[in-house]
């Protein structure tokens, strides 16, 4: 064929093939549009019903009905039927499938939710008369009895001064100026104290102000030991803790300026502060150190009893030689 020179083989294959697909497609379109059309076409019919039910089921010939004989009750052959209702056990489920919760109904009139409240928190009241400064401002514990002035504005007579809530016997200046006498009971220990103004009734009162105790400054020895004769502690031996330096001291020595030598006995030697007029008390410590190097009239310093005292050589003699 013309059509299939000059190919390959399988372009020869393809086209063997379309032209068969092609012609069994034409073939079936012609079968599906012109093959019902050569069937004769049906009568349309009136009534299908009718010609249904008398080609399913034909027609049978009516029975005249038999005549009753003489005496026969036509109800004869009517029989009750009994139906036993009773409907067969069946056997218990776990559950009802067909339940389901209902909520209670809501009550009429539920119950108010009150939240709580908070008390509203008082606004501080302002004071009514300014402290401005207190002097001494800094004042050493243990120093007894001194004099306190307070500045501000807005003084009156009726008012008072208060130290950490204790009134003091006041003076009033004028409006701007009060002064006290503080006992040496309120500052007998360190720490800061709250000083304000105000009246007896309350209706008067300042801003706080602090005064400052101090601790006092304290000596820097230890007592160790007594040198002195029998009946007499006439001198003391005292350690500084700063460079382990032994001292000889006696009443009325003044050590670091300061401290004077006011008492010596067996358990304890007292300094007093020559500024302050603090006495501070010095008590007899155990030290196992020694006596300074090279002094072999300095006993040791360690004394177990405090009733032990050394007592020097005779004159003339060494320590350790035979008289």
């Amino acid at each position: 064929m013309a059509l299939l020179e000059g190919k390959t083989p399988a372009e020869r294959n393809k086209t063997i093939i379309a032209i068969v697909l092609g012609g069994v497609a034409l073939i079936s379109m012609s079968y599906m549009l012109f093959g019902g059309s050569s069937a004769p076409a049906k009568k349309p019919t009136t009534n299908s019903n009718s010609q249904r039910t008398t080609a399913s089921s034909p027609q049978r010939p009516l029975v005249s009905p038999t005549p009753l004989s003489p005496g026969e009750d036509p109800t004869d052959f009517l029989r009750p039927v009994v139906f036993n209702n009773t409907p067969p056990a069946i056997p218990a489920t776990g559950r009802n499938i067909f339940a389901f919760y209902e909520p209670p109904p809501p009550p009429a009139n539920p119950p108010a939710v009150v939240e709580p409240t908070m008390p509203p928190t008082p606004t501080p009241v302002p004071p009514n008369m300014m402290l401005a400064s207190v002097s001494p401002a800094n004042v050493f514990a243990r120093t007894g009895d001194f004099a306190l002035e307070v500045t501000g504005d807005k003084f009156t007579p009726a008012v008072r001064i208060l130290i950490n809530e204790a009134e003091i016997p006041t003076r009033f200046i004028n409006a701007q100026q009060l002064s006290a006498n503080v006992p040496g009971s309120l500052i007998s220990s360190e720490g800061p104290r709250q000083i304000i103004v105000r009246s007896p009734d309350g209706q008067l009162f300042s801003n706080y102000a602090t005064l400052n105790v101090q601790a006092p400054p304290t000596p820097n020895y230890i007592f160790v030991g007594l040198l002195g004769k029998t009946r007499y502690n006439d001198t003391a031996l005292l350690k500084d803790k700063g460079n382990r330096e032994l001292l000889n001291v006696q009443r009325g020595d003044v050590l670091g300026g300061r401290f004077r030598v006011t008492s010596i006995s067996e358990r304890e030697v007292v300094l007093t502060d020559t500024n302050l007029k603090i006495k501070h008390q010095l008590a007899l410590t155990t030290d196992s150190s020694g006596g300074p190097q090279g002094n072999p009239n300095v006993p040791n310093t360690g004394f177990p009893n405090p009733n032990q005292r050394y007592t020097p050589p005779p004159q003339g003699e060494e320590e350790g030689e035979e008289p």
